[in-house]
């Protein structure tokens, strides 16, 4: 998938040789004026949920611009920068589209799965986000009487985990406590996937559990799902279910613009990048202060502890945490 978006914007930016052999900036930039990335092929990237590949065509985008930016002092580029611009707006407004679009349903679009248990992420409370979040799941957790749900969030706002709210207030409403199971140490997205996978691994009744449904907002649903695709193992089956902003009855009139503007953030996000990095490292060695080149997908002991060593949120508790789950920091006292 990531190749197959990518390619559009390579074939657009490729670099052409003229005759001796030599790099024509005049034709590189042409190229770059003349950029087309068809909306439907955006589209397709979300409803998969083949989100790197669109988190990578904006990021190079903006690279792009950044290098055609630096040459304004030697010659105008400003139809060119204007183009890049446009494109990177035509990206944001159609992913705004397709998420708009595909609330209230699950994505990937094609991955047919029946949840035999399901994740609530946390935000906030008593803003509206969170609350809808928690409906949604409620009608889920109706539909599927016999599944067990996770409610997985710490947060950041003192003297109120959201792990509890979301857990009281599906109990108000009926639910059996029993079958809700609390992650409360994730302060971000990346904290929820590892956190909620060490939640599973460490309770007997989640261990066999293999298909999982996210339940997170619209705008969410991006960040989520490329996080926890990332953190599960490949036999386990996630999707993510996209609630709406609000809840229903929950009325703001710059509802649209609030959406449109948190997708952009989600798209912009330098965290996604910095994901993606600490996947491809592997184990801390004191020797030499270094990471060893290797991809630690699934392997939620090595992802902890980059998270712990480099995370702004957890290294400061890198002790207790790696006590609880049972994992080894390879790192000096």
């Amino acid at each position: 998938m990531f190749k197959k978006l990518c390619i559009v914007i390579f074939a657009a930016v490729s670099i052409n040789v003229n005759a001796t052999g030599g790099i024509t900036l005049g034709n590189r930039l042409d190229n770059l004026n003349e950029m087309s990335i068809p909306n439907a092929l955006i589209k397709a990237q979300i409803e998969r949920g083949d989100f790197e590949s669109l988190f990578s065509l904006y990021r190079g985008l903006n690279q792009e611009k950044a290098n055609v930016e630096y040459l304004s002092q030697s010659i105008n580029v400003d139809e060119v920068v204007n183009k890049l611009t446009s494109v990177q707006q035509q990206v944001m407004n159609e992913a705004y589209n397709t998420v708009k679009t595909n609330t209230g349903r699950v994505l990937p679009v094609d991955s047919n799965l029946v949840p035999s248990g399901l994740i609530i992420l946390g935000a906030t409370p008593k803003l509206g986000i969170l609350e809808s979040r928690l409906e949604q799941a409620y009608r889920l957790a109706m539909l599927y009487p016999d599944i067990p749900i996770i409610v997985s969030g710490k947060g950041r706002k003192a003297g109120e985990v959201e792990a509890d709210y979301m857990h009281d207030y599906l109990v108000s409403k009926g639910l059996n406590s029993q079958r809700i199971y609390k992650e409360d140490v994730s302060e971000d997205t990346v904290g929820n996937a590892v956190f909620t996978y060490f939640r599973i691994e460490q309770e007997p009744a989640l261990q066999n559990i293999k298909d999982w449904l996210i339940v997170t907002n619209n705008f969410h649903a991006m960040r989520a799902l490329f996080n926890y695709q990332r953190v599960f193992p490949i036999n386990m089956h996630i999707a993510v279910y996209l609630a709406p902003l609000l809840p229903e009855g929950m009325v703001n009139p710059e509802q649209d613009k609030i959406l449109r503007d948190l997708v952009a953030s989600e798209i912009r996000s330098d965290s996604n990048q910095q994901f993606l990095q600490l996947l491809k490292q592997a184990w801390f060695d004191t020797s030499s202060h270094s990471f060893e080149g290797k991809d630690i997908s699934s392997q939620p002991c090595p992802i902890l502890t980059e998270v712990l060593l480099h995370h702004e949120l957890y290294k400061d508790k890198k002790e207790a945490l790696t006590l609880s789950f049972q994992c080894v920091l390879r790192m000096s006292s």
